[in-house]
């Protein structure tokens, strides 16, 4: 991508909305960065302050808007949000997405935050607005850990909702998996802990647990793999290092 950006930016000549997309290009490609990531907020503030602009005219920018794709400009103020959380920012990016109504985008920044009583009164705030609204029930369940939630996103749903029935699935399988292990099954609870991790495999605590299970089962292969999963999702879980440095 950067030769394709740096030929663009070289082309004095170049028209307005190519060189409108070129910059957003080479935002998104230095956002992924540390070291370049401020630049490409800089870059994406003077982008989104340029949308508001009278110049160019209609007779400059116009030309090849239909061929070149450029998103709206509730998508560019949604991805300037989320590059301000990827720098840290939070508080920007609330503003923004207050004004762009994304609560699932506000409720993830109050738990980033810590403030889970305030993202829990949003959700609450809004499901007095929209009851059967599966995913606001989703969000309350994943912010409180209290599965009843699910349950209840499933029913408003008609049982359509896919989030709910995914995360009810892997929380049953999850709840036997921790039940066999507590009664001795360790087997048993390995491979209730494999069929939950199927289904979701972004937990670092269920993969962490897998690996417990795993190990307690004599299967070491399966223990490691477990520990690294969760390493890879949650890098300061020191009590998974330690098991990967035992075996």
């Amino acid at each position: 991508m950067a030769p394709y950006i740096e030929a663009i930016d070289s082309q004095q000549s170049s028209c307005f909305i190519l060189k409108f997309f070129c910059d957003l290009l080479r935002i998104r490609w230095e956002s992924t960065h540390s070291h370049t990531k401020g630049r490409a907020l800089e870059m994406m503030d003077k982008l989104v302050e340029g949308i508001s602009n009278s110049s160019p005219g209609v007779t400059q920018s116009i030309p090849f808007c239909y061929v070149i794709y450029v998103p709206t400009i509730p998508a560019l103020r949604k991805e300037y949000a989320k590059l301000f959380v990827s720098c840290g920012l939070i508080g920007e990016a609330i503003k923004i997405f207050e004004v762009l109504d994304l609560w699932d985008n506000l409720i993830y920044c109050n738990c980033l935050l810590g403030k889970k009583a305030a993202a829990v009164e949003l959700i609450k705030a809004r499901l007095s607005e929209k009851p059967n609204d599966p995913t606001l029930w989703c969000s309350l369940g994943g912010v409180t850990n209290n599965d009843a939630c699910y349950e209840k996103a499933l029913e408003v749903s008609n049982d359509k909702s896919a989030r709910a029935k995914l995360t009810y699935l892997y929380v049953n399988r999850r709840s036997l998996a921790r039940s066999a292990y507590n009664r001795g099954e360790y087997e048993t609870s390995k491979i209730l802990w494999e069929a939950a991790m199927a289904v979701n495999s972004l937990y670092p605590d269920g993969w962490f647990a897998l690996g417990a299970a795993a190990l307690k089962a004599q299967d070491v292969e399966k223990a490691l793999d477990g520990f690294t999963r969760a390493v890879q999702l949650d890098p300061g879980n020191g009590e998974a290092w330690n098991n990967i440095a035992c075996l």
